[in-house]
C-alpha cells in the first residue's frame, strides 16, 4: 500500500473522527438534547444540500484527469476549482433564500439557533476540498498530509474552546469560518502553481460527467434524507432525531479506510483495470482483516460506549449504530470502486434509482414494526442490492467476478462472526 494511499486513508479517518469527536464534545457540553437534536438537524442540512455535488465533482475529476494528454491537462485544476466555487455559492444562495420553508417543511422546526451562521460556513468551507483532489492527481502525500492535520485533526479543538475558554457557540462558529477562509487562500496558492485559465472543452467535459455522477450520488443519499425525514414526519421530536443519528453512523475505520483505498485506486485503474486488479485486491484485503475484527470488537462494545462516551440518553442509539455496521458486509466489496474507473456512471445512476425505492419501501414498513432500528434495517438490505447489481455488469462486460476483488474464505468468515454479534448483543 503506498504512502498516497495511506495518506488518503488518513484524510478519510480524519474526516469522520473529526466529526464523530464534535459529536461527543457537543453531547459533554450540557446541552439539552432538544439543542443537541437542533445542531444535528443542521449537519443534516448541509449534507443534504452539498454532499451530492462535492462528492459528484470529486468522482469526476479523479479518473478524468488521467485520461487527458498533455493539452488538456492544462487549466484543468483552475476549471475544476471553478466548479467548487460557483457550486457553493449556489447552495449559499438556495439555503439563504428559501431559509424558512426549508425550516417549516424539511426540517419541521421553527427556528435553529445559529442557521445563518453555519450556512456561511458551509459556503466558504466547502471550495477547500479541491485541495485533496489537487494533492492526490499530483501525488504529493505529505502535502495531503499537512492539509489532512490543518482541516480535520484540529477540528474537533475548535468545538473544545467553549469547555475551557467559556466562548460561547456564535463565537465557535467565527473560528470555523477563520479556518474556512484560511482554505480558500490554501485554495488559491495551490492554483497559484498551475495555469489560471478556464478550459471550456474540459470545463463542459468535467459538467457532463460529474451531472451523471452527482445524479447516482444524490438518488443514493436520497436513502438517508429520506430515512431523516421519516423520522421527523413520524416523531416530530428533535431528541429522537438526535438518538437515530447519533446511532446511524457506519464505522469511521470502515468508511475512512474504503474511501481512501479507492480515492487513490480509481485514477490507476481508470487507466488499466486488469493490470491494476491484483494490487486492489491485495489492498483490499488487508482492510477487510482491519476493518471486520474492530466492527466486531465495536458491536460487542457499543451499548457501554454510547452511554459513557455521550450520555445515558444515546443509549438506543447503539442499536441503531451496530444495525448500520451490518453494511460493511457490502460496503467491503468495493465494486462501485471498479465502476467508477470504468465511467459507468448511467448504469450507477440506475442503479441507485432501485436501491432508493427498496430502501424507501422496507424503511416505511419496518419503521412500524421496529421503529428507528427498521429504518436502519431498511438501508442494510438496499445497499446489498446495489453491490449485487454492480457485480452483475462488471462480470458481464468486464469478466470481473465479486472472488476476483477479495478473498472470499476470509470474508465470510468475518460476515457469518459479525452478524452472530449483532443478534447476541441484541439479544441482550
Amino acid at each position: 500500500m503506498n504512502s498516497l494511499t495511506k495518506a488518503s486513508q488518513l484524510l478519510s479517518i480524519s474526516r469522520l473522527g473529526g466529526a464523530i469527536l464534535a459529536g461527543v464534545v457537543l453531547a459533554k457540553m450540557g446541552l439539552d438534547m432538544e439543542t443537541i437534536g437542533k445542531f444535528e438537524l443542521l449537519f443534516f442540512l448541509g449534507k443534504a444540500a452539498t454532499a451530492f455535488w462535492t462528492d459528484g465533482l470529486a468522482k469526476a475529476i479523479l479518473p478524468l484527469f488521467p485520461k487527458l494528454d498533455s493539452d488538456e491537462q492544462k487549466g484543468f485544476f483552475a476549471t475544476s476549482a471553478l466548479l467548487y466555487f460557483g457550486f457553493s455559492l449556489l447552495t449559499w444562495l438556495v439555503l439563504t433564500l428559501f431559509k424558512a420553508p426549508i425550516l417549516t417543511y424539511f426540517l419541521r422546526v421553527d427556528s435553529i439557533a445559529y442557521y445563518d451562521a453555519y450556512v456561511l460556513f458551509l459556503a466558504l468551507n466547502i471550495p477547500g476540498l479541491f485541495i485533496e483532489q489537487y494533492y492526490i492527481l499530483r501525488e504529493k502525500p505529505k502535502s495531503l498530509l499537512w492539509y489532512t492535520l490543518f482541516s480535520y485533526m484540529l477540528y474537533p479543538l475548535y468545538f473544545l474552546l467553549p469547555l475551557y475558554l467559556d466562548i460561547d457557540l456564535q463565537n465557535i462558529f467565527k473560528i470555523l469560518t477563520l479556518v474556512a477562509i484560511i482554505r480558500l487562500g490554501w485554495v488559491l496558492i495551490v492554483l497559484n502553481r498551475e495555469h489560471w485559465w478556464i478550459n471550456r472543452p474540459i470545463l463542459r467535459k468535467l459538467l457532463l460527467l460529474a451531472t451523471h455522477f452527482m445524479a447516482y450520488i444524490l438518488v443514493a443519499m436520497m436513502a438517508e434524507i429520506i430515512d431523516g425525514f421519516i423520522i421527523t414526519q413520524k416523531y416530530a421530536d428533535p431528541e429522537v432525531f438526535a438518538i437515530f443519528r447519533y446511532g446511524a453512523r457506519e464505522l469511521p475505520l470502515t468508511t475512512a479506510l474504503l474511501s481512501g483505498l479507492s480515492i487513490a485506486s480509481v485514477a490507476k485503474l481508470s487507466n488499466n483495470l486488469q493490470d491494476h486488479l491484483p494490487t486492489f485486491r491485495k489492498s483490499l484485503n488487508r482492510v477487510l482483516k482491519i476493518t471486520f475484527p474492530v466492527a466486531i470488537i465495536m458491536m460487542l462494545s457499543s451499548p457501554w460506549l454510547f452511554v459513557h462516551f455521550f450520555s445515558p440518553s444515546f443509549r438506543e442509539s447503539a442499536l441503531v449504530f451496530n444495525t448500520y455496521l451490518l453494511i460493511l458486509g457490502s460496503r467491503v466489496l468495493m465494486p462501485g470502486a471498479l465502476m467508477m474507473a470504468q465511467l459507468e456512471s448511467k448504469y450507477m445512476f440506475w442503479v441507485s434509482i432501485a436501491e432508493l425505492a427498496l430502501n424507501v419501501v422496507l424503511s416505511l414498513i419496518l419503521v412500524q414494526y421496529w421503529g428507528i432500528i427498521g429504518i436502519a434495517w431498511g438501508t442494510v438490505l438496499a445497499n446489498y442490492l446495489e453491490k449485487i447489481a454492480y457485480f452483475v455488469l462488471l462480470k458481464r462486460k468486464y469478466q470481473i467476478s465479486w472472488k476476483a476483488t477479495i478473498d472470499t474464505r476470509w470474508y465470510l468468515a468475518f460476515w457469518v462472526t459479525l452478524h452472530v454479534a449483532y443478534f447476541w448483543v441484541g439479544a441482550g
